[in-house]
C-alpha cells in the first residue's frame, strides 16, 4: 500500500551566484546546482507592501499554478515550487534566461525582428490555447536569450479565462503605451494582448526605422485601437502569418 505523503530523504541546496532583480511580490536571484550542473532563477515570495502580504502570496501561488500547465519553448519554464502557506512565503525555481529584453536585442540585431515575431506570437497561442491571459506585456518581460530564442516571462499578474466575466480589466499598472479602446469599458481579454503585443513591434520598427519586417499589414490589424478593427486571438495572428509565408512560396 501506497503512503499517503511522499517524503524526501536530504535538503536540496543550491549556490547562490547573484541577485537578478526585485519585484512588486519578491526578489530573484541565480542560483545554482552543483550537483548537475545547472543554473535556476529563484524567485522568493517577499511583498513590497506588508499590509498586502496575503494577497500578494495568492498572486505568487496563482503564478505558480499558470507555469505548470504551459509547456512551450518560448513560455519560460518552472522546474519547482516550494511553498510555506503558514509563513505566507515560497520559492519558484525557473529557467534561467540568459540574455536581454527584446528591445535591447533588436537594437544589436535588427535582422532577427521577423524571427523574433514569429516565436513570441507561438509563445502567446500557448497561453491563449491554455486559456490565460499575461496581463502585463511590456518589453521588459520579454527575453531574448543569447542564441536569440524568445522567453516570455512574468506572469504574476496573469490569470486564467475562460468565460466573458474572467476578462474584466482588474489590473491597474502603468501602462508604457496608449491604452486601447476597450478599457475605457472594463475590458481585457485576448484581442487587448494581440494589441500590446503589436503596439511593441510598432514601437521598435519606427524607432529603429526598420523596412524589413514581412507582417506589416499583420502588424496594423493588431494595433488597431478599436477592438472592432483588431485581430481577435494569436490564433488569427498565427494563421494570417502562414498565409504571408506561403504567398512568398507561391
Amino acid at each position: 500500500m501506497l503512503p499517503d505523503i511522499a517524503k524526501f530523504i536530504r535538503q536540496k541546496d543550491y549556490k547562490l551566484i547573484r541577485v537578478l532583480g526585485t519585484g512588486a511580490t519578491g526578489q530573484t536571484v541565480l542560483l545554482q546546482d552543483d550537483m548537475i550542473g545547472l543554473q535556476y532563477a529563484c524567485k522568493k515570495y517577499v511583498p513590497y507592501d506588508e499590509a498586502r502580504r496575503d494577497e500578494l502570496y495568492q498572486r505568487f501561488v496563482d503564478e505558480i499554478k499558470l507555469l505548470q500547465k504551459v509547456t512551450h519553448p518560448n513560455v519560460v519554464r518552472i522546474f519547482n515550487s516550494y511553498l510555506y502557506p503558514d509563513l505566507r512565503t515560497g520559492f519558484a525555481l525557473l529557467e534561467y534566461v540568459e540574455g536581454t529584453d527584446i528591445v535591447d536585442y533588436v537594437s544589436r540585431r535588427p535582422q532577427d525582428i521577423n524571427s523574433l515575431f514569429q516565436q513570441i506570437v507561438e509563445g502567446f497561442c500557448a497561453l491563449e490555447s491554455n486559456g490565460i491571459l499575461h496581463r502585463d506585456i511590456r518589453p521588459a518581460n520579454i527575453l531574448v536569450d543569447n542564441s536569440g530564442n524568445v522567453k516570455i516571462i512574468d506572469l504574476g499578474f496573469g490569470k486564467e479565462a475562460r468565460i466573458k466575466e474572467d476578462f474584466g480589466n482588474s489590473v491597474s499598472l502603468n501602462w508604457w503605451c496608449p491604452v486601447p479602446k476597450e478599457f475605457a469599458s472594463g475590458v481585457y481579454n485576448f484581442s487587448t494582448e494581440v494589441y500590446f503585443v503589436g503596439k511593441i513591434f510598432e514601437e521598435l520598427i519606427t524607432e529603429l526605422s526598420l523596412s524589413d519586417f514581412a507582417f506589416i499589414e499583420i502588424l496594423r490589424r493588431m494595433c488597431a485601437f478599436d477592438p472592432k478593427a483588431r485581430t481577435a486571438s494569436f490564433q488569427v495572428v498565427r494563421a494570417e502569418m502562414r498565409g504571408v509565408a506561403q504567398a512568398d512560396i507561391d
